[in-house]
């Protein structure tokens, strides 16, 4: 070959469903696959002034590049994309989210309110370690899945970060509540998302008379419109809960050894996950199918790496180190930790095992043709 070029001759169509809105740079429909039998959604770069596209189409760009950065169970997902540069014609493939927003769901469950915000904590400590500034945070672009979980949507507007010049404000926002002080020096960082996110849960928590909520005090510093009166980061935030008086389950040195010694044993086992794989969320699920592999090798003393890790991520394309194999009796240390705790120490748990798998790399496992 003259050049290194991979040629990919597949197509795929989809079945139209409905359109499902449109902003100034385009619109986003409803699209099924009959193959899979899967809904995605499609996002088309159509401005609504023509004379604009050449212009805008740069930003269209930048937001299929964030998308393959912000890989993380909470934000939305990239499928993959179709672009035509000399035309200025593109399309972006992605999850199709299917719950309410922020702010309805809470309405509706209460009781979630706690979860929610921990996720969305998550999400934007996500985009925070990748340098990427979301810039555009209103309610309609954190929605909640009707299974509970939290999806960051529309990278639209967002902007990696690579120098200090990079903060200076670029975008005019339409917030539902004060601007920061920042502002005044036309800075836009991660203190001033640490500070979006804390007003919109703050505003949620008053419309709905949740303001006893033991976030409360958390929540308030991330509000301060002084950024030095602020927590800084969303590292910081996660710190700040972590270390309040909210009845987070207390973790002996014992237990805290037993979770780290199977953590170590899984993600040091692993090379790599398939951008299709998933996290298993439901606990229940998570504790019959560690059962069921407990049952089958607790006479070895060994067991194949990937036998655990179908326990927690969706079964894919999983790629383990060869001859590596996990520790059995590590295994029934950890059944017997999470099979102790209540459902509060569970979730911990288990949200500790997903941001250790957060740090094994992602491949793409596409039918490349060589």
């Amino acid at each position: 070959m003259s050049e290194d070029i991979v040629k990919f001759i597949r197509r795929r169509d989809y079945k139209y469903i409905k359109e499902l809105g449109r902003g100034g740079c385009g619109k986003t429909v409803l699209l099924y696959d009959d193959v899979i039998e899967q809904h995605f959604v499609c996002k088309k770069f159509e401005p609504e002034d023509p004379g604009l596209k050449e212009e805008l189409y740069p930003g269209f760009m930048n937001e299929i590049r964030l998308m393959h950065q912000a890989y993380h169970p909470n934000c939305v997902r990239i499928f993959g994309y179709h672009i035509e540069p000399q035309h200025h014609i593109g399309y972006i493939i992605m999850e199709y989210v299917e719950g309410e927003t922020v702010d309805k769901y809470i309405r509706l469950n209460r009781d979630a309110f706690e979860s929610v915000f921990r996720q969305t904590v998550a999400a934007f400590r996500h985009l925070e370690d990748n340098s990427i500034l979301h810039r555009d945070l209103r309610n309609t672009n954190i929605l909640v899945r009707n299974d509970g979980t939290v999806k960051v949507i529309d990278l639209g507007f967002g902007k990696s970060v690579k120098t200090e010049t990079d903060f200076k404000k670029s975008v005019s926002l339409n917030w539902p509540f004060t601007w920061p002080a920042e502002f005044l020096d036309q800075t836009y960082d991660f203190r001033t998302e640490v500070y979006a996110v804390g007003k919109l849960f703050l505003l949620i928590m008053k419309e709905e008379a949740l303001l006893e909520n033991g976030l409360e005090p958390v929540i308030r510093r991330m509000c301060a419109e002084n950024p030095a009166h602020r927590l800084s980061s969303f590292a910081g935030v996660q710190l700040a809960l972590d270390k309040s008086n909210m009845g987070v389950p207390h973790f002996t040195e014992e237990e805290l050894g037993v979770y780290r010694g199977f953590a170590d044993g899984l993600t040091n086992c692993l090379i790599g996950i398939e951008y299709e794989c998933e996290y298993i969320t439901d606990m229940s699920t998570i504790i019959g199918r560690l059962e069921a592999t407990y049952e089958g090798c607790m006479l070895e003393e060994e067991t194949p790496v990937y036998s655990i890790a179908k326990c927690f991520v969706t079964e894919g394309a999983l790629k383990v180190l060869a001859k590596r194999a996990f520790s059995v009796s590590n295994l029934r240390y950890f059944l017997e930790l999470i099979k102790s705790r209540d459902a509060e120490g569970q979730r911990i748990v288990l949200a500790n095992v997903h941001s250790r798998l957060d740090g094994v790399s992602r491949f793409q496992d596409d039918e490349i043709p060589f």
